[in-house]
């Protein structure tokens, strides 16, 4: 089918109203208003149909020496060459062809919003900018472009698309701040989805991508500061603990996980570019580097299963009272609890709470014992204090009975 006849009468609807055409708009400026325009070309904004009707216009874009990468109406074209000379021939050659393609279906290209960026390691080469052209107008050069939400660095260290999205998750643990306390705020359930929804959603987007990097702990720090709103458990904590106790998996098993399973989906498509590649990987040179091909494979070759490691991990830790936790896969007791008691409860558990003497080892008292006159831990008030101690002992304490909940 042509494309002049894409855009044909159904029954007795028109176009217009089969694609959404024929729009009106009016733009407003203080109190003055300009007359009424019709738009008869585009799509409508988040309309079901309009990603589908997009890639059935340009479905028959033409090929280009570089390699081509089109989601939606966002494309990006990438080159690799030996010098800086080659590149610049071979994707303004490729840009005219796409330019003149575009201009013929009515459609443009805007080298305002067009940016290029050179991956390379060559540190003496790092100002090098390339002179590429849309239509006579020079591209800019970006150090960091960003496509589909993922920022690229030069060396693709990932640095700057982690550093950025440590501060995305810094301003949304603030959001879960306001629904918890130490002594009131939302159960643990409440904290628990919101925190999937608002905060793991987005520190998981792309992860299989960026997940080699060495900066990934500036991600794990922050993902562990929402496992301490959710549990409401002191700073000192163990983190081994913060997973268990808000029973999310620890973040960087996750991200192994959602490797595994973006790695296993690129072998079982044999169409998709990629496939060579992760059947004939390059040859691993640097030891910082660890792509996506490398770890997937292990993962794959391993039979990586997110809660044997979990489990393993566990076992293998030295944490106090671990012996409390039979199975990771269940949650813990006690999730539905009122704020504070949850909270208290697992303070108890993890042994870090504001007992006299780690009151005073953070310097908030001088005095560091219990009323008995004893150094003053949480293990002496659940187990030894004579004015305060729980008879039930740590497992009933854990286990949430009537009497040590009372």
């Amino acid at each position: 089918m042509k494309k002049a006849d894409a855009f044909t009468q159904c029954g007795d609807k028109k176009e217009e109203e089969i694609f959404g055409l024929g729009e009106k708009f009016t733009v407003y400026l203080n109190s003055k208003s300009s007359k009424e325009y019709t738009i008869y070309n585009g799509l409508p904004q988040g309309s079901v149909l309009s990603p589908l009707l997009y890639n059935w216009y340009t479905h028959d874009i033409p090929q280009t020496t570089s390699k081509k990468f089109i989601y939606a109406d966002d494309t990006a074209i990438l080159a690799q060459a030996k010098t800086f000379g080659e590149l610049e021939i071979q994707l303004n050659k490729d840009l005219e062809t796409l330019h003149n393609y575009i201009e013929n279906w009515s459609l443009r290209l805007n080298p305002a919003k067009s940016v290029h960026c050179c991956f390379h390691l060559n540190n003496h080469r790092a100002e090098r900018k390339l002179k590429l052209f849309i239509n006579n107008s020079q591209i800019t050069h970006s150090e960091h472009s960003k496509y589909l939400g993922i920022h690229l660095d030069r060396t693709l260290t990932f640095k700057t698309h982690l550093t950025k999205l440590k501060g995305k998750l810094s301003s949304r643990n603030n959001i879960l701040h306001k629904l918890a306390g130490s002594s009131w705020g939302s159960d643990a359930n409440t904290l628990r989805t919101s925190a999937l929804a608002l905060i793991f959603s987005t520190a998981e987007y792309c992860a299989p991508v960026w997940d080699g990097s060495c900066h990934t702990k500036l991600i794990d720090t922050q993902l562990n500061s929402t496992l301490r709103i959710i549990t409401g458990v002191c700073q000192p904590t163990r983190i081994d603990w913060l997973p268990v106790l808000a029973h999310i998996s620890p973040p960087e098993l996750r991200r192994k996980e959602a490797t595994k399973k973006m790695y296993q989906k690129l072998v079982d498509s044999p169409d998709l570019e990629i496939n060579p590649i992760l059947q004939s990987p390059p040859k691993h040179r640097l030891k910082s580097r660890n792509p996506i091909w490398s770890r997937g494979n292990q993962l794959l070759s391993q039979n990586f299963n997110i809660s044997e490691a979990w489990t393993n991990s566990w076992i293998s830790s030295d944490i106090p009272n671990k012996n409390l936790i039979t199975s990771q896969s269940v949650k813990i007791p006690g999730f539905s609890l009122p704020r504070r008691e949850w909270v208290l409860l697992n303070r108890f558990r993890t042994g870090q709470g504001r007992c006299a003497e780690l009151m005073k080892l953070w310097g908030y008292t001088k005095d560091p014992n219990c009323a008995c006159n004893v150094p003053q831990s949480m293990s002496h008030i659940l187990d030894d204090c004579p004015l305060y101690k729980f008879n039930g002992g740590i497992s009933n304490l854990h286990s949430v009975t009537p009497e040590a909940l009372n």
